[in-house]
Protein backbone atom coordinates (compact mmCIF):
# COMPACT_ATOMS: atom_id res chain seq x y z
CA UNK A 1 0.00 0.00 0.00
CA UNK A 2 1.58 3.06 -0.65
CA UNK A 3 1.66 6.45 1.44
CA UNK A 4 -1.41 8.17 -1.43
CA UNK A 5 -3.58 4.97 -0.63
CA UNK A 6 -2.98 5.02 3.14
CA UNK A 7 -3.88 8.94 3.55
CA UNK A 8 -7.50 8.23 1.25
CA UNK A 9 -8.16 5.40 3.73
CA UNK A 10 -7.57 7.39 7.05
CA UNK A 11 -9.39 10.13 5.49
CA UNK A 12 -12.08 8.34 5.22
CA UNK A 13 -12.04 6.04 8.06
CA UNK A 14 -11.98 9.64 9.92
CA UNK A 15 -15.21 10.81 8.15
CA UNK A 16 -16.87 7.77 10.07
CA UNK A 17 -15.93 9.00 13.33
CA UNK A 18 -17.01 11.89 15.36
CA UNK A 19 -14.29 12.93 17.21
CA UNK A 20 -12.90 15.48 14.74
CA UNK A 21 -16.05 17.62 14.56
CA UNK A 22 -16.59 17.13 18.20
CA UNK A 23 -12.80 18.65 18.77
CA UNK A 24 -14.01 21.38 16.17
CA UNK A 25 -17.23 22.34 18.72
CA UNK A 26 -14.88 22.31 21.58
CA UNK A 27 -11.98 24.27 20.13
CA UNK A 28 -14.75 27.21 19.06
CA UNK A 29 -16.69 27.03 22.33
CA UNK A 30 -12.78 27.43 23.98
CA UNK A 31 -11.92 30.61 21.63
CA UNK A 32 -15.25 32.17 21.83
CA UNK A 33 -16.13 32.29 25.43
CA UNK A 34 -14.11 32.87 28.88
CA UNK A 35 -15.96 30.58 31.37
CA UNK A 36 -15.45 27.52 33.31
CA UNK A 37 -16.91 25.47 30.43
CA UNK A 38 -14.36 27.46 27.74
CA UNK A 39 -11.47 26.38 29.89
CA UNK A 40 -12.59 22.66 30.29
CA UNK A 41 -12.51 23.17 26.50
CA UNK A 42 -9.53 24.31 26.24
CA UNK A 43 -8.28 22.02 29.03
CA UNK A 44 -9.34 18.94 26.81
CA UNK A 45 -7.82 20.16 23.33
CA UNK A 46 -4.43 22.03 24.73
CA UNK A 47 -3.77 18.33 26.35
CA UNK A 48 -4.06 16.66 23.41
CA UNK A 49 -2.25 19.05 21.17
CA UNK A 50 0.42 20.24 23.46
CA UNK A 51 0.90 17.79 26.10
CA UNK A 52 3.93 19.19 27.76
CA UNK A 53 2.54 22.29 28.71
CA UNK A 54 -1.26 22.10 29.30
CA UNK A 55 -2.46 19.03 31.78
CA UNK A 56 -6.76 17.73 31.76
CA UNK A 57 -8.14 16.48 34.36
CA UNK A 58 -11.50 14.57 34.17
CA UNK A 59 -12.85 16.85 37.26
CA UNK A 60 -13.28 19.32 34.42
CA UNK A 61 -16.13 17.19 32.50
CA UNK A 62 -18.31 18.49 35.59
CA UNK A 63 -18.48 22.50 33.84
CA UNK A 64 -19.73 21.00 30.41
CA UNK A 65 -23.10 21.06 29.55
CA UNK A 66 -24.76 18.20 28.23
CA UNK A 67 -23.76 18.82 24.51
CA UNK A 68 -20.50 20.13 25.13
CA UNK A 69 -19.90 16.87 27.42
CA UNK A 70 -21.05 15.04 24.34
CA UNK A 71 -18.27 16.38 22.25
CA UNK A 72 -15.63 15.79 24.79
CA UNK A 73 -16.54 12.20 25.68
CA UNK A 74 -16.19 11.60 21.45
CA UNK A 75 -13.01 13.13 21.43
CA UNK A 76 -11.40 11.11 24.80
CA UNK A 77 -12.92 7.94 23.09
CA UNK A 78 -11.53 9.13 20.09
CA UNK A 79 -8.00 8.99 21.63
CA UNK A 80 -5.78 6.20 20.33
CA UNK A 81 -1.93 5.19 20.60
CA UNK A 82 -0.41 7.21 18.13
CA UNK A 83 -3.26 9.25 16.68
CA UNK A 84 -4.54 11.52 19.91
CA UNK A 85 -3.97 15.30 18.26
CA UNK A 86 -7.32 16.90 17.22
CA UNK A 87 -5.91 19.10 14.46
CA UNK A 88 -4.06 15.28 12.73
CA UNK A 89 -7.72 14.48 12.80
CA UNK A 90 -9.37 17.56 11.17
CA UNK A 91 -6.59 17.79 8.67
CA UNK A 92 -7.49 14.24 7.51
CA UNK A 93 -11.12 16.05 6.34
CA UNK A 94 -9.33 19.20 5.18
CA UNK A 95 -9.90 20.94 8.21
CA UNK A 96 -6.64 23.44 8.98
CA UNK A 97 -6.97 24.38 12.63
CA UNK A 98 -3.29 25.70 12.85
CA UNK A 99 -4.11 28.94 13.58
CA UNK A 100 -6.71 28.52 16.37
CA UNK A 101 -4.99 25.88 17.53
CA UNK A 102 -2.27 28.90 17.68
CA UNK A 103 -5.13 31.29 19.39
CA UNK A 104 -5.90 28.55 21.94
CA UNK A 105 -2.52 28.36 22.94
CA UNK A 106 -1.85 31.90 23.38
CA UNK A 107 -5.48 32.91 25.25
CA UNK A 108 -5.33 30.14 27.82
CA UNK A 109 -1.60 30.32 28.21
CA UNK A 110 -2.22 30.68 32.20
CA UNK A 111 -3.07 27.31 32.03
CA UNK A 112 0.07 26.17 31.37
CA UNK A 113 1.42 24.04 34.01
Amino acid sequence: MNIDSLKFEMAEEEKQRLRALSALELIDLALEHDGRSAKSAALIILSLEADNWFKFSAVELIHLDPLHREYANNVLLGVSAGDYQPSAWLRRLDIDVTVKINDLIEKWSDLRV
